[in-house]
């Protein structure tokens, strides 16, 4: 019985505070930075319980508690993955499953915008951003500074504690620093005021498909500079009729300045409003041609406090509505603070790139990895008639190595 149904308004509210990682997305316990605490070897202590070990094993199991990370330096926000799948224990052949995993990852003052605690989850207002449990995590840094992650490992006798290398998160006001643009919608931006950056290039431009293109071309932040840091006025609407494809490597950021509420983009077509990458379907022979495909890997760019709407709304029912949708080559992208709302699948990308990677297409796609989204509300996507599942929607479509979710809402709306 589904009685529920017959209420005009039904509204289910989702939150995700978790890590989906696949043990690949790190390397299995191999990664930019690692670090090893081995404790002496010896015989079980006296009085433990191996925790689901077979007794007399040849060789014997030995602890060795391991952590690796994804990567130590890089711009603010920093998405990093924490990896302790390589963790052995003299105590069980299971130490993923077995073993208690607690990462501090050294950031105890939280994200400057959204606190120190996460607002969701089991213990809302209580359970800490800077704390993560089990053998794989992750965490955004959004503070610019050094920062030294720590794991401890109880297996049930005692406590280890692996510190990890240092994470170096560098200021995008100075990584920036000649590559930024302001983009505002009914008028033109002030280097330096209202909180466009001062050096800022500055673009008056309602559409986004065209300021994005604008922004990223050649001469987008002066002759020969192309704009890697795309800031759009808080408060201001702009408007969008063609899907943007973007093709540079990061690092980048695409986000908003000033005050106020964040930057709304309509899209009006039925596509992808922010599309990283494209799908390519090269010959075999021009797999072997590096330059048959367009653009290479894209990597490490952020996007985050914007407000994408799109045109399934009101009834209206769409196809390939989504507001980040994602192709081709592509690792380490950011996905911080974003409102979708209105498409078919909001968010994600599409399991073609996994058959082009495992078949003549293969030299234009990979296995992604280190994607994150992040405090972020995924609203009404397209609800579809019912019993017609070809109008059916999705939150959030994702395929391939994923990495993790956190604070992330799906929240959608039924009428019948």
């Amino acid at each position: 019985m589904i009685k529920k149904l017959a209420f005009k308004r039904f509204i289910v509210e989702f939150s995700v505070l978790f890590a989906v990682l696949s043990l690949g997305a790190c390397g299995g316990g191999a990664g930019v930075g690692s670090a090893t605490a081995t404790p002496p070897t010896g015989p079980v202590a006296t009085g433990s319980t191996p925790i689901g070990n077979p007794p007399n094993l040849t060789p014997p199991l030995t602890d060795s508690f391991t952590a690796a990370t994804s990567r130590t330096t890089g711009v603010a926000p920093l998405s990093v993955f924490f990896d302790a799948t390589a963790t052995t224990s003299a105590l069980t052949t299971k130490p993923f499953h077995k073993l208690q995993y607690t990462w501090d990852f050294g950031d105890p003052t939280g994200s400057p915008v959204s606190g120190t605690t996460w607002a969701n989850g089991s213990t809302p207002g209580v359970s800490s951003r800077n704390a993560a449990t089990g053998a794989v995590a992750g965490h955004v840094y959004e503070n610019i500074g050094t920062f030294t992650p720590k794991l401890t490992v109880y297996d049930g006798s005692a406590s280890y504690s692996v510190t990890l290398p240092s994470i170096v998160v560098t200021d995008p006001a100075i990584v920036f620093s000649t590559n930024t643009i302001c983009i505002a919608a009914t008028s033109t931006p002030i280097a330096g005021n209202n909180g466009c950056p001062p050096g800022a290039t500055v673009l008056q431009q309602s559409a986004f498909d065209t300021a994005m293109k604008t922004a990223t071309g050649s001469n987008g932040c002066g002759t020969g500079v192309i704009c890697k840091r795309i800031l759009f006025k808080r408060g201001d609407s702009f408007s969008q009729s063609v899907s943007f494809n973007l093709y540079i490597n990061g690092p980048g950021i695409i986000g908003s300045y000033g005050t106020g509420a964040t930057p709304v983009i309509t899209g009006t077509m039925d596509d992808s409003q922010l599309l990283f990458g494209k799908l390519q379907y090269p010959s075999v022979n021009s797999c072997s041609n590096p330059g048959s495909c367009i653009g290479g890997v894209l990597a490490d760019w952020r996007v985050m406090d914007l407000n994408f709407i799109g045109m399934a709304t009101g009834g209206t029912i769409a196809s390939s509505t989504s507001a980040v949708n994602m192709a081709g080559q592509f690792n380490n992208l950011t996905f911080l603070r974003l409102s979708m709302s209105g498409q078919r699948a909001a968010f994600g990308n599409g399991d073609q790139g996994l058959d082009l990677y495992n078949n003549t297409g293969w030299c234009c796609h990979n296995i992604w990895t280190g994607i994150t989204l992040q405090d972020s509300t995924i609203f009404n996507p397209q609800v579809g008639t019912v019993g017609n599942t070809a109008t059916y929607s999705y939150g959030v479509y994702m395929s391939g190595i994923v990495s993790f979710f956190q604070e992330t809402q799906l929240i959608w709306v039924e009428q019948h």
